[in-house]
């Protein structure tokens, strides 16, 4: 099952409009130093816990509001719920965005209940505002960290969880993409993204006979999935990608398994 063509053009538009706003941010250089990076790699703290840049807030709010005008326009369902958001929001988008990065949904949470929106709802606007910044950011300090040194199952970038895996056709390796700066890192391909489970009894590759290039690994253990591509593409356009191959998200949970991206 394929999602609607109108669904999959606002994914389209909105990765587009990230995308956009992504390659006009410009954020200070900064400096990563060997104890930054000692803590990052001994620690496994993400380089954005350790040297945060700062968030324009003119900026931020003008991606908000764009995020929300696109909702409105595209998905009325949900937009005709957004206004009570965007009042209760005014000044207080860069600190939201902010606490969705780090992961505390405090305020996230009063927002919700103030108003008539799901939290899902809000959570999407949140990340979609975050990812232009996230991105930068990436651009900015994403060298710094080594893939062979890394290989955790969160981005060594901001953090969070990935969105899908890659396997790149030149040399066979999986890589995690995350799902809000889009860093790719290189991640063992037998083992879980979501509990680290190794045993490879319990690890299992569902391949997709009409789409040869798509797989889905899951974990007997946890009983969580992973969609992977095999076709070596670059980073980027995440959300239209995630959307583009919820058919594998059907399988999969009709096997029983819950995204990787979706746990704790």
């Amino acid at each position: 099952m394929n999602l609607p063509k109108e669904l999959l053009d606002f994914y389209r538009d909105l990765d587009n409009l990230i995308n956009d706003y992504a390659g006009r941010i410009t954020l200070p250089g900064m400096e990563i130093t060997d104890a930054v990076l000692n803590r990052h790699y001994g620690e496994g703290v993400s380089l954005f816990e350790l040297v945060q840049p700062e968030i324009d807030a003119e900026f931020c709010k003008n991606v908000f509001q764009d995020v929300c005008a696109l909702l409105e326009r595209r998905r009325p369902q949900v937009g005709g719920q957004l206004k009570t958001l965007t009042e209760a929001a005014e000044h207080a988008v860069v600190r939201l965005v902010s606490d969705y990065i780090s992961g505390n949904d405090k305020n996230i949470k009063k927002l919700v209940e103030g108003s008539l929106i799901s939290g899902m709802t809000v959570n999407f606007i949140l990340e979609c505002t975050a990812r232009p910044f996230m991105q930068a950011f990436a651009r900015l300090v994403g060298s710094c960290t080594k893939d062979e040194k890394w290989q955790r199952n969160y981005c060594p970038v901001c953090g969070s969880k990935a969105r899908y895996g890659l396997i790149k056709q030149d040399d066979n390796k999986r890589f995690l993409q995350c799902s809000l700066c889009d860093r790719q890192w290189l991640f063992k391909r037998l083992a879980c993204p979501n509990c680290l489970n190794e045993e490879h009894t319990t690890l299992k590759t569902i391949f997709i006979e009409e789409t040869p290039d798509y797989q889905i690994h899951a974990c007997e253990e946890c009983r969580t999935y992973l969609k992977v591509f095999s076709t070596g593409e670059e980073a980027g356009n995440t959300g239209l990608k995630d959307a583009a191959t919820v058919f594998l998200d059907i399988i999969a949970q009709q096997n029983g398994y819950v995204s990787n991206y979706f746990t704790s």
